[in-house]
């Protein structure tokens, strides 16, 4: 598994969606291994969305922070890499 991938992370399961386990919610940006989404709230505890990458997860339902924060990371690693 990647390392610097993130995946949606969220407070609650939507059972009733029609795809299945899917977040209810704010979507935030979670690694594998980590109790703080990028934002810095912590979510430990809270369900991960292994299945669903932050990165092509619908904005409209993002956290603003995690959103800018993955941004950020993600210009950084292209200039170094």
């Amino acid at each position: 598994m990647d390392p610097q991938q993130w995946f949606v992370t969220a407070r609650f399961i939507d059972t009733r969606h029609p795809l299945g386990r899917e977040p209810l919610g704010v979507n935030h940006a979670r690694r594998s291994g980590s109790d703080v989404a990028e934002c810095g709230q912590r979510v430990g505890g809270w369900p991960i969305f292994w299945h669903l990458s932050f990165t092509k997860a619908p904005k409209s339902v993002a956290c603003r922070d995690c959103a800018q924060a993955v941004a950020v990371s993600q210009r950084r690693h292209r200039v170094v890499a």
